[in-house]
């Protein structure tokens, strides 16, 4: 069980207390008023002896009483009616509310057990609240005498015409009720009770001298020891009571009985017979249910919230505002300290001077009686004999009815008054005794009266003996089984569990718990079923607790106890959260959401619901429809009465984002114009694999080398920011450029998800002139962060976001979106989030439906606006041990843009590009370059590992350098110049001898014309400057430079990697040169294979020599390259400074064709 602030034997000794009846006058009650109280409120605080006393028992053995307290009522105060009874019960356990829910920022208890850190109330006030107004409310039984009145106090004030006279009218008018009407309420403990006569005098507007004169009068006509003279009030009541702060020991007491339209229903029931009204009493506790939810663990169904009845929690919390006014009055403002001691020395004499001499002189005189009445003959002792001691099998409820003067209730009248006088050995022996004849009579509420309190006297003796279980259990089946009384059960059951939590038998108290759980005592059994969840608890099973107070919330909810309903189910969401339970994990907290809903706590609503959808669900489709139906109702609940104090959107659970798989795309794209004979550079793409990108730094830092850049540390372009490239610096964006986040979207549902107007969200903060903000001003950040969907004209001047209309996710569908922002003006642009309206289809579409009407099948939509935040993270640091230590990570600033001036954009083009080719095949290609961007760009450079295969030429009069003419002009054939010398190394490669003295020419031509610079460095042999006749490239301007496509010298597939470096015109920009990207994968056919074989002439022909040549076709004989091509030789030319070469034939060449 929860900790308690009573331990077991003070619980008990408190919830057994003599009672006594108060007997008060008008003229009393009209001093008391002055302090907003009645005589009985006032002697409340001070019922419980300060101070240990002593009463003996028949064997005149001293026993001291500790913790000693009395329980004193107005002697008209009727029995607690059903309806009275019910309302207090239950506002008992909702006015104690855990801290953790009456306030936010209330402390937590983490209990750690094993695996488990639980976050609970480790004591449960509510449950010590009620247990304390069960046993204040529950009505008076015939079969004992515990709540009967042991003694009587007559008060009347001195201020009273007579007041000798009064006490005799008021001690008439008690000894009236007691002996005419035994049977009814008042009930007496026995017919000679102790009487206490007690003279109040007000201080202030009473007299001295008549009040000493009455007091003596008093002792001399009913002895000193019973009489007392109260003096009170020696103060005036202030004007103005607010004013005066002192010690207000009444309010606890007051709470406890007031409660609205109580009196009402008293009224009604006093109304009643008696005999009716009796019987109702006894069915008051029982009177709790109040079905409002099925099993709790069965499948939910969806509701329409919108008609969310809360009117249960509203009558009762009316209750509380209906007492505001009798808390905040402020009681006892004539009272000073001094009178409260004199209240304090009232109570204290009344119990050592009257009621402990009178209960030892009725124990005495009980035990005599009962001793004398123990033989009663033979025949009774035969039957006792032989009576046996065990009840019957078959019994039914009906009980035997003794007299109040019967030996046996005499016996029951002594256990009672030595119980609540503390002699537990002697209550004992007499229960014991008690027991067997009431067994023998088949008295069956009496037997099982006798055997609880004889199990709770030996308990409280403090010796080790295990028939107090026996006892205590025998009880309790008797109370349930043949009595079929709940009350009686339920009282023995919290003795019971006392007894066994104080013993650290929680395994038993739970058991013994759950036992007196029942489907018509709904509030009951909830608190019992979370008493047993804490022995589980305390056994280190939480599991078993968790279980147990998921059934509590149940129970609660049933009671309309929401507001423990919700914390119970909180509690046993502890035990299942981040265990696996996913199952009922979602059970938990779809009903959290809704218990939070009802209760109006629409935050927390929200964020159990949310909890349901941010993990892969194993429910089915139907009950996921439920779940977000839920959340997305609960959550525009939410911010239409809560909207966000700044105007900022409230985050989303769907779809999920992967942060680490988001990619960043810097700088502008190539325009994707594919047409049948034009084709876009291919650029940078979100699909490119980052272990390519080496070799493009590699040729972006020979191009610097070139251009004559110097820097100490290369820092290569990244145009695509991934997970894998370095984002320890922060991203260029252009002004007016275009710049795409890609995001991968995944749908855990099994249900369609709509997403509208998907946007990202940013922070941007412009850049400020120094001359203008002199005293170094932080700039002012803009967002497009908006609760509503109605833009910003400020945040469209800053940057532009580019939305998609509607975007959908099927079912567990993972889809890659590309949202885009143009930034507008130079400042720190920061990418936060993604910003959607969030909505699922109500109706599966069905398939036979086109996508024109698409959207009239969803007009039945729920949307809600909100927001995912973006969160990326570094890469992991490893550098010193500290970092291998901890998990520290570096700086990912890939999200964190800084916005330059505008730049140059330079779109490259190809016209008839090839895809097919044969080896050694040149194809003229158009270069198209187009400048996009507002600034000139100049000086273009190709980078190329392949660069032999490509070559640029300018236009020379308005014709192009064609490389197969220029070969025709320099050598072979009639036009030929037989003394014109060719520069070999114009071509490339040049014809080199074998070891075998043969030569293989691969028909490949020098791609460019290489400087001076080129010939002295090695790594300038792959870049290609790309001749323009202007300088420069103007905005708008489109340039076409011929190019020339050659093929490999091996069949298969041949990869053109080309980087294109350009610089813009303006010098003073932050970037000083950008590149564009482009790959081309060529598909190469097998051609010819030509082989030479030169010999020398004659001693006359020593200045020629003689070269025969074999030429072959080779797509003709390899398989597995099936296309023949049919080749034409046009021209054979030799490359040398000394030598030229001619045709062997008679006949001069003009023009023949061979064809192989």
């Amino acid at each position: 069980m929860a900790q308690c602030k009573q331990g077991a034997h003070e619980f008990i000794q408190s919830a057994f207390c003599p009672v006594v009846a108060v007997l008060a006058s008008q003229d009393a009650e009209n001093i008391c008023k002055k302090n907003n109280l009645s005589f009985v409120e006032m002697i409340q605080p001070f019922c419980r002896l300060t101070s240990e006393a002593h009463i003996r028992d028949p064997s005149n053995t001293p026993h001291g009483l500790h913790n000693f307290k009395i329980i004193v009522k107005n002697i008209h105060q009727q029995p607690h009616q059903p309806t009275l009874a019910k309302k207090l019960l239950n506002e008992s356990v909702s006015s104690c509310l855990p801290v953790s829910l009456a306030s936010d920022n209330g402390p937590a208890n983490i209990v750690s057990i094993g695996d488990y850190d639980l976050q609970l109330s480790v004591s449960t006030p509510w449950f010590e609240a009620y247990r304390e107004c069960f046993f204040r409310v529950s009505y008076i039984s015939d079969h004992e005498f515990l709540k009967n009145y042991t003694a009587c106090m007559f008060i009347v004030s001195s201020s009273h015409p007579d007041p000798m006279a009064q006490f005799k009218v008021l001690s008439h008018h008690q000894q009236q009720q007691q002996h005419q009407q035994p049977g009814k309420h008042p009930r007496w403990f026995c017919p000679n009770v102790l009487k206490y006569y007690v003279l109040l005098h007000d201080v202030i507007d009473g007299e001295d001298q008549k009040a000493d004169s009455v007091y003596q009068s008093m002792k001399t006509t009913y002895g000193s020891f019973i009489c007392h003279l109260l003096s009170i009030n020696s103060r005036q009541a202030p004007p103005m009571s607010h004013d005066i702060m002192q010690a207000d020991p009444w309010s606890q007491f007051i709470n406890k009985t007031t409660l609205p339209n109580a009196v009402t229903s008293e009224v009604q029931m006093n109304g009643l017979p008696e005999k009716q009204r009796l019987s109702s009493v006894e069915h008051a506790v029982e009177a709790l249910e109040e079905p409002i939810l099925d099993h709790p663990l069965a499948n939910h169904t969806a509701v329409n919230l919108e008609n969310t009845d809360s009117g249960s929690m509203d009558s009762l919390n009316s209750g509380k505002d209906s007492r505001s006014s009798s808390v905040s009055t402020p009681h006892g403002l004539c009272l000073t300290t001094s009178d409260q001691d004199k209240l304090r020395i009232l109570m204290h004499e009344f119990i050592v001077r009257g009621l402990l001499p009178w209960a030892e002189r009725q124990i005495k005189t009980l035990n005599e009686l009962v001793s004398s009445k123990k033989t009663r003959g033979l025949f009774s002792g035969a039957k006792r004999w032989f009576g046996g001691s065990k009840p019957a099998e078959n019994v039914t409820g009906a009980t035997v009815v003794y007299t109040q003067e019967a030996p046996e209730m005499q016996l029951r009248r002594l256990g009672d008054l030595s119980f609540m006088f503390q002699m537990y050995e002697l209550a004992y022996q007499t229960f014991h005794t008690a027991k067997r004849d009431f067994n023998n009579d088949h008295a069956w509420l009496h037997c099982a009266g006798a055997l609880e309190m004889a199990g709770v006297s030996i308990f409280m003796q403090g010796i080790q003996n295990t028939r107090q279980f026996e006892y205590m259990e025998s009880a309790i089946g008797t109370y349930l089984n043949t009595c079929k009384n709940g009350q009686f059960a339920t009282r023995a059951s919290l003795l019971y569990t006392e007894i066994l939590k104080s013993k650290q038998m929680f395994t038993d108290a739970a058991v013994a718990l759950i036992k007196m759980t029942s489907e018509d005592a709904d509030l009951r059994s909830a608190l019992l079923l979370e008493q047993a969840a804490h022995c589980f608890l305390n056994v280190k099973q939480p599991r078993k607790y968790a279980f147990n107070m998921i059934l509590t919330g149940h129970r609660f909810n049933k009671a309309s106890q929401k507001q423990h309903a919700l914390r119970s189910y909180q509690c046993a969401l502890n035990v299942y959260k981040g265990k696996n339970w996913i199952l009922a994990e979602d059970h938990i907290n779809f009903t959290v959401g809704r218990q939070s809903m009802s209760l109006r706590q629409m935050e927390n609503a929200t964020f159990a619901l949310r909890q349901i959808l941010s993990h892969d669900s194993k429910q089915s489709h139907d009950q996921q429809v439920i779940f977000l139906k839920e959340y997305l109702f609960v959550l525009k609940q939410f911010l239409a009465h809560s909207p966000p104090s700044d105007n900022t959107l409230c985050q989303l659970p769907l779809p999920l984002v992967d942060g680490n798989q988001i990619k960043v795309m810097a700088s502008y794209r190539q325009k994707q114009h594919v047409t049948s004979n034009i084709i876009a550079a291919t650029g940078v793409s979100f699909d490119c694999n980052d272990e390519d990108n080496t070799k493009w730094y590699r040729l972006e830092e020979l191009c610097l080398r070139v251009a004559g850049v110097s820097s100490s540390v290369f820092e290569p372009t990244i145009q695509c920011y991934t997970n894998q490239t370095d984002n320890s610096g922060n991203p260029n964006a252009v002004i007016s450029e275009p710049m795409t986040v890609e995001l991968s979207l995944e749908n855990p549902l099994k249900v369609n998800l709509v997403l509208n107007d998907v946007s990202l969200l940013w922070q941007f903060s412009p850049e400020i002139d120094s001359e203008v903000n002199q005293e170094q001003q932080p700039p002012p950040v803009f967002t497009n962060e908006q609760a509503k969907s109605i833009k910003s004209t400020i945040a469209d001047e800053l940057v532009t976001a580019i939305t998609i209309k509607e975007l959908t996710l099927e079912a567990k569908e993972q889809k890659k979106v590309q949202l885009t922002l143009i930034p507008q003006k130079t400042g720190e642009l920061h990418i936060i989030g993604v910003g959607y309206q969030l909505g699922m289809l109500t109706s599966t579409p069905q398939n036979n439906l086109t996508n024109s009407e698409m959207p009239n099948n969803r007009q039945n939509l729920m949307f809600v606006r909100g927001k995912q935040l973006l969160e990326v993270q570094g890469p992991r640091l490893n550098a010193s041990k500290a970092d291998k230590a901890s998990k520290v990570y570096g700086p990912d600033r890939r999200l964190d843009l800084l916005v330059v001036p505008p730049m140059p954009q330079l779109q490259v083009s190809f016209e008839h590009f090839p895809k097919v080719l044969s080896c050694g095949q040149i194809q003229r290609v158009n270069l198209v370059l187009s400048n996009s961007g507002p600034v000139d760009l100049c000086n273009i450079m190709v980078s190329s590992p392949t660069s032999q295969y490509i070559m640029f030429t300018e236009q020379i009069n308005g014709n192009d350098l064609d490389p197969i003419s220029d070969i025709n002009q320099c050598c072979g054939g009639s036009s030929v110049d037989p003394n014109k010398i060719f520069d070999p190394n114009n071509f490339y490669p040049s014809i080199l001898p074998t070891a075998d003295d043969s030569l293989t020419i691969k028909c490949t031509c020098n791609v460019s014309h290489l400087t001076q610079q080129q010939k002295q460095n090695p790594n300038h042999s792959c870049i290609n400057k790309v001749p323009i006749r202007c300088q420069s490239i103007k905005p708008h301007q489109t340039v076409l430079v011929p190019m020339y496509v050659i093929g490999a010298n091996q069949s298969g597939t041949q990869i053109l990697d080309m980087l294109f470096y350009y610089e813009p015109m303006d010098e003073t920009l932050k970037i000083r040169h950008r590149i564009v990207r482009h790959s081309a994968a060529l598909t190469i056919l097998s051609s010819l294979c030509v082989k030479a074989w030169p010999s020398r002439g004659t001693a006359d022909e020593s200045n020629s020599a003689t070269i025969s040549l074999e030429i072959e076709n080779l797509s003709q004989v390899q398989v597995q390259y099936p296309n023949q091509c049919l080749f034409n030789i046009l021209q054979v030319s030799g490359v040398s400074n000394q030598w030229c070469l001619h045709h062997l034939s008679t006949k001069p060449n003009t023009g023949q064709m061979y064809e192989l």
